[in-house]
Parts: C-alpha cells; sequence; structure tokens
C-alpha cells in the first residue's frame, strides 16, 4: 500500500507558517516537514494506531498535513484556519493530521508546547474513554487525548506502523 508525500518545504517556508501559525514550531516538526511535508496513507487503507485511552483500543491514521500543498484538503493551514476556533479554549494549535473520518492530530503550541494530542471532534469513543480525556471538550467541540510528548514521538509512533509501506512522492 503506498504512502503518499508531497515535496520537502525550505527552512523559509518553516518560517513562513510559523508566522501564519502566531508560534514557534518545535525543531522535530520542522524537520518532518523539510524532509515529508505531510503525508498520506493512500486509498483503500488507514493505518490503526494502538491507543488505550479511548473504548477500542485504537485510532485511526490517514493524514499528517503539510503546507502549501496543491490539495488544500491536505494543508495545515487550511484545517488549522478552519477549526482553531473549535479549540481556542486550549490555547495556540496546528492542526496537523486526520484519522480519515474528520477526528484530527492537534500540535501544541503554548501552553503545552510540542505535545500531539487526538482530538475526537466527531464524538466517535465514548463510555469510559470520556474520562480518559486529556482535555475536556468545551461546548461540544469533543474530548482532546495526549498521544505523545513530543512530535518526534508521535512520528515513530506512526512510522512504525508504516513499515513494509511504499512511499513515494507527489509532484508539487
Amino acid at each position: 500500500m503506498p504512502v503518499l508525500y508531497w515535496p520537502p518545504i525550505s527552512q523559509e517556508g518553516c518560517a513562513e507558517l510559523e508566522g501564519l501559525l502566531g508560534f514557534a514550531l518545535p525543531s522535530d516538526y520542522k524537520a518532518f516537514l523539510r524532509q515529508w511535508n505531510g503525508l498520506f496513507v493512500d486509498l483503500p487503507d488507514w493505518v490503526n494506531l494502538p491507543f488505550t485511552k479511548v473504548d477500542d483500543g485504537w485510532i485511526a491514521f490517514t493524514f499528517l498535513f503539510g503546507f502549501r500543498v496543491p490539495n488544500r484538503n491536505q494543508d495545515i493551514e487550511e484545517h488549522t484556519s478552519y477549526l482553531k476556533d473549535e479549540l481556542a479554549h486550549i490555547g495556540d494549535v496546528a492542526v496537523i493530521g486526520e484519522d480519515g473520518g474528520t477526528n484530527y492530530f492537534v500540535l501544541m503550541g503554548s501552553p503545552d508546547s510540542g505535545k500531539v494530542y487526538y482530538w475526537d471532534r466527531t464524538h466517535l469513543h465514548h463510555g469510559a474513554a470520556v474520562l480518559e480525556a486529556d482535555i475536556p471538550e468545551k461546548n461540544e467541540c469533543g474530548n482532546l487525548y495526549l498521544v505523545a510528548n513530543t512530535f518526534g514521538e508521535f512520528w515513530r509512533l506512526v512510522s512504525g506502523h508504516l513499515q513494509g509501506f511504499d512511499f513515494k512522492q507527489r509532484e508539487a
């Protein structure tokens, strides 16, 4: 199964993204953008990541968004701009990825700089999972669950489940 990624962005591109987001990105996330600039597990599949904080013990992974990519549905700026008001109560954030079902992966600016959360925006997980939320929902926005303390830790989790996949760079 292919994993598609966009051509990397430059250091200047990282600086531009930081300016748009209004906070400094962690160095491990900028390194990811400078190598992969987002990726997509091509259909018909996705990857299941083990995650004990939710009711069924796993979360799906499909996208890590890129910056200034031709497909706006896979663009970090597009998603963050569209969704930031729903997350305004938790501080500076970047919406960096998706599970394929409009639940997102969120990279924190301040106050939890560099941490990655799974945002159960659609209320997919329920029951005991609600009690495990690290950031409880406000105004029905959905709970957030800490996945990793750094982007690098999150990337190791994801990439470990992409072993044996065929990586292909997309045309810019």
